[in-house]
């Protein structure tokens, strides 16, 4: 897996402004439909250029009736557990870096880890992205969002790179005013049982699209 762009400008964004060990900025989604995992897409303001050190993850979180504020409370929070990308390591990919609004797609495939995914209508999941190439201050990627409520999560934000320290809002740490925000993320997918259906899911700004494409990796 690897963008099919390079990661080559301020919009409205996350900043982060507390040290730590790299950071992670991630959004909550939760399909109507079952579907195939084919593809993550996000929309970045910025991006530092770097060899290594940012990953993408994904994680189930549960059904969304179990955790009924996680889309609009600015209390809430996740723990997460095993990562449904990279075999559980989640997916590394290097930057170019980014001067300008991009959207940057990730596609799939299940060379060496299964990461085409089974998505599940229903259940709560969050796409993360992981910086660890630099202090949370520093802003090494900065990723689009807006202030429009979605029903089916809302953007979190962590200060250190780790599965052991739970997830906040973006309120909760500072980074926005208000609640909630949203970062802008599609998925793109082939839906089961149907693979000839097509489905738009309006989740994490930009959207859930689930239809009949199949995308490789590049």
């Amino acid at each position: 897996m690897k963008p099919t762009r390079d990661l080559s400008a301020e919009f409205l964004c996350a900043r982060a402004h507390n040290s730590g060990t790299g950071a992670i900025l991630s959004e909550t989604v939760t399909p109507s439909s079952t579907f195939t995992l084919d593809a993550i897409s996000v929309e970045l303001a910025g991006a530092s250029t770097v060899a290594s050190g940012f990953s993408l993850h994904l994680f189930t979180l549960g059904t969304a009736t179990a955790m009924p504020n996680l889309a609009s409370d600015s209390s809430a929070f996740y723990f997460v557990n095993t990562d449904l990308l990279g075999g559980g390591s989640g997916l590394p990919f290097a930057s170019g870096g980014v001067t300008s609004t991009a959207l940057i797609n990730f596609t799939l495939d299940n060379t060496g880890t299964t990461d085409k995914v089974t998505l599940n209508a229903g259940t709560s999941y969050a796409v993360e992205l992981w910086n660890q190439t630099s202090p949370f201050s520093q802003n090494a990627l900065t990723w689009d969002r807006s202030a429009i409520a979605d029903p089916g999560g809302q953007g979190f934000a962590q200060v250190n790179t780790t599965n052991a320290a739970s997830r906040t809002t973006l309120a909760a740490n500072s980074l926005a005013g208000g609640a909630p925000r949203v970062f802008q993320v599609a998925l793109y997918g082939t839906v089961v049982p149907e693979p000839a259906s097509f489905v738009l899911l309006a989740v994490g700004g930009l959207g859930i699209l689930a239809g009949s494409s199949r995308m490789r990796r590049h």
